[in-house]
Parts: C-alpha cells; sequence; structure tokens
C-alpha cells in the first residue's frame, strides 16, 4: 500500500512544530541565562532552528509532489540543496560546544576540535560541489537527491553521530546522579532520532505505507524530545 502523501506532509508539520517551539524556548533561554552559558544555549538553538529550516524544505518537496497530482508516495526519498544545506549545518557549532564543554580531558578534541572540523569539512564539500553542478548544468540544483552528495558526506555524517552518543554513553557510564541520567537521556534520543532518521532514508519505498511511517515519525518525535530535554538539563547542571 502506497503512503498518502498528505500523510507525510502532516507528520512533517508537526516535526516543524515542535522544532520550532523548542528553538522558541532557547531562545527565551538565551536571553535569561548568564553569559558564560550563552554559546551551548545558542548552539543548540542553531541546532534546532536549522533543522526546522531544512525540515520545511522537505515538506515543501511532498507539497509540490501533491500539487503535481500525485496523492500516493511510493518513495518517500525526496531532498531538495536547501534541506541539505541546512541539515549539514545544524550540529556545526552544536558539535564545537559538546567537544568544548564535555570533553575538556581530552586535548584531540577541546583543543583542536576534531569533530567540528569533520562538520565543516562536510559542509564545505556539499558548497563546492553545488557551485560546480550550477555552474556546469544548473538544472542539475532543481534535481538534487538523497544520494546527490551521499558518496561525500556520509561517512563524514556517521562519524560525527557515534561521536556525540558515544560521548554522552560514557559520560553517563563515568557519571552519577542527574548528571548520569540527562547525559544518558541524551545519549538514548540522539540514537533513537538518528537510526529512525535512517530507518527513514533507507528503508525501500514499498514498505513505507501509512502505518511504518506513523510509526517512524512518533520514534523521531519522541527521540528529538528527548534529547532537548537532556541538553537543557544538562546544560543546568553545568559549572562554568
Amino acid at each position: 500500500m502506497a503512503t498518502q502523501t498528505i500523510l507525510v506532509i502532516t507528520h512533517y508539520g508537526i516535526f516543524i512544530t515542535l522544532f520550532s517551539i523548542i528553538a522558541a524556548f532557547l531562545l527565551i533561554q538565551i536571553k535569561r541565562a548568564e553569559k558564560i552559558a550563552r554559546p551551548l544555549l545558542f548552539s543548540l538553538y542553531i541546532y534546532f532552528l536549522f533543522l526546522t529550516i531544512a525540515n520545511v524544505f522537505q515538506m515543501f518537496k511532498y507539497i509540490e509532489t501533491y500539487a503535481l497530482g500525485q496523492p500516493y508516495l511510493y518513495d518517500q526519498k525526496v531532498s531538495s540543496l536547501m534541506l541539505t544545506f541546512f541539515a549539514a549545518a545544524a550540529p556545526i557549532l552544536l558539535i564545537f560546544q559538546v567537544e568544548d564543554k564535555f570533553l575538556r580531558e581530552i586535548k584531540i578534541f577541546s583543543r583542536y576540535h576534531v569533530f567540528f572540523a569533520i562538520n565543516v569539512i562536510s559542509l564545505t564539500v556539499i558548497i563546492i560541489s553545488a557551485i560546480i553542478m550550477g555552474i556546469t548544468d544548473p538544472t542539475s540544483l532543481m534535481n538534487v537527491g538523497v544520494t546527490t552528495f551521499g558518496p561525500y558526506v556520509l561517512p563524514l555524517h556517521i562519524a560525527v553521530l557515534v561521536f556525540v552518543i558515544a560521548t554522552f554513553g560514557l559520560l553517563a557510564l563515568k557519571s552519577t546522579g542527574k548528571y548520569r541520567t540527562y547525559a544518558f537521556l541524551i545519549a538514548l534520543g540522539w540514537t533513537i532520532n538518528q537510526i529512525l532518521n535512517a530507518f527513514h532514508q533507507f528503508l525501500p519505498g514499498a514498505l513505507l505505507n501509512d502505518i511504518s511511517t506513523t510509526i517512524i515519525f512518533i520514534g523521531k518525535y519522541i527521540g528529538m524530545i528527548v534529547t532537548a530535554v537532556g541538553f537543557y538539563k544538562l546544560y543546568s547542571l553545568q559549572k562554568y
């Protein structure tokens, strides 16, 4: 059974609403926080803001599909250049703050910001590739797919995801009390969200029906909220 396009648009609408609420909440907290604590909150704000924008572009692609008279989707793996850009740019500042605030004892991360650099490289590859595509074949920018930049950035993206999960998983194991709980929440939420993102991108289109798509999105909602709560609570325990 094919997934109704309108159902996917609805799920993305809910996703965008949740992201927007979290981003607005973080923006308010930035204004209230002490100056020294603002960089971490700002990086979280940019993360959720950029993911909001990325999902808006994703939803636009489905709206376009629906407007062209396709009420059913057999393959939900649509993409766009702006979606790719904002999704790749979203975690850059957050990764920098993770290395700076939570890995101070490991100099290779806190001093050289290895995974921050990986993110920057990934985004740079996307930008340069898009420029080359725009020069050689401008129409190709209108048909960017999920796999367009995949071979270049997917390995780096996976490395960063594993880095974040491992960082907060290890922090949870090494810590006690609320610090352990919130570090574990970040690792758990990030894992849930990213695994379900992977399922959504790589599951055969024929298996993405009404039920499986709804289950995937509910899991993504939960993972996103758990991650946001964990980061905010852990921030509140930090001693700057």
